[in-house]
């Protein structure tokens, strides 16, 4: 069944105007059982930093899963502002998973999902890659209009179905989609998933540059999204904080703070004390923290915004730079008064 969940939906991006509908398909007791293996084999929930969006793509002709996380700095894991996390089956022999769910119910009718699940192994790749690899493609999804009213199918044994998942933290959508592929407007999407992952090698291969990191610094495999002080961002407070860290081979083992504002040194403390390692050699070395506020303008109605947008650039470890809005007071009397 092609189903949605909402969450929060008056705070839809674009991407969910354009996919926020249901439909339907459907599929016997073993397809059932296939999904629930599919979904005990496949925990889509190892991103370790705060993401921006979550698309899943599971494929049915080939009991695979893609994982695509977008995050909200730039980049949180070495390599880009997005991550390709890729789940394999193995275990099966030759068989694909409806074969070999098809032969442990034949040798045990009352055997479990989780007892299926047990019997096999998955294997999980990370590759980062960069946001501007996956522009094409998901401009291309967001221009597709799928019609609310899809066409009732049912799943056959010869014809595989496409699962795909949209997760903003505000919203979910998902939807089953069942092959054979032809021109309803759901087809768009399936057809999508396809070239996502027939063209995922290229854009993998396209995203590989330079680690900004000198030689020999430990790579960060985690770290929580640095903010901008709210009580320093409201007094207008700027400038460069610089911290020295040691660490003891997984984490920060102790901060000190070489220059900089007392209120950004806090936040920039706190931040670098989430940060993990890949496994090292313990070390000490310096990183630069930029805060940033970025000048506001307001019109008549004191609607005010900055030219630019609020970021935050990670080359980690050795540099952060987190950029803010002005907070700026505006008086609508005053506005119109000038105008």
């Amino acid at each position: 069944m092609i189903s949605r969940t909402c969450l929060g939906c008056a705070l839809l991006v674009p991407f969910l105007l354009v996919l926020s509908v249901a439909g339907q398909s459907g599929g016997g007791a073993q397809a059932d059982m296939k999904d629930r293996v599919l979904d005990l084999l496949f925990r889509s929930d190892t991103g370790t930093s705060p993401f921006l969006t979550k698309m899943t793509l599971r494929y049915g002709d080939s009991d695979s899963q893609l994982v695509v996380l977008t995050y909200l700095a730039y980049p949180v894991r070495p390599g880009g502002q997005a991550e390709v996390i890729s789940y394999t089956i193995t275990g099966m022999g030759g068989d694909n998973l409806s074969q070999f769910i098809s032969k442990m119910a034949a040798q045990n009718s009352s055997v479990t999902d989780q007892e299926i699940a047990a019997k096999l192994k998955v294997e999980v790749k990370r590759s980062p890659i960069r946001y501007e690899a996956l522009e094409r493609l998901l401009e291309d999804l967001r221009a597709m209009r799928v019609s609310p009213m899809l066409a009732s199918r049912l799943a056959v044994d010869e014809f595989s179905e496409y699962q795909f998942w949209y997760n903003t933290w505000q919203e979910s959508v998902h939807y089953v989609i069942t092959g054979p592929f032809g021109n309803d407007p759901q087809d768009q999407l399936g057809r999508w998933m396809m070239k996502f992952r027939d063209n995922l090698p290229n854009l993998l291969k396209g995203s590989l540059g330079p680690n900004p990191a000198k030689p020999g610094m430990p790579s960060v495999t985690s770290a929580s999204v640095p903010l901008y002080p709210r009580i320093t961002q409201q007094a207008h407070i700027e400038g460069v904080v610089r911290l020295r860290i040691s660490t003891d081979g997984n984490r920060v083992a102790s901060v000190g703070v070489q220059s900089g504002q007392p209120m950004l040194a806090q936040a920039a403390q706190e931040n670098v004390k989430t940060w993990q390692f890949e496994p090292h050699s313990p070390t000490t070395f310096d990183v630069t923290f930029r805060y940033n506020l970025l000048p506001s303008k307001c019109d008549a109605e004191c609607s005010c915004d900055s030219a630019e947008k609020p970021s935050v650039l990670l080359q980690l470890p050795i540099e952060v730079e987190v950029n803010a809005k002005e907070l700026t007071v505006c008086d609508p009397a005053s506005t119109k008064s000038r105008q």
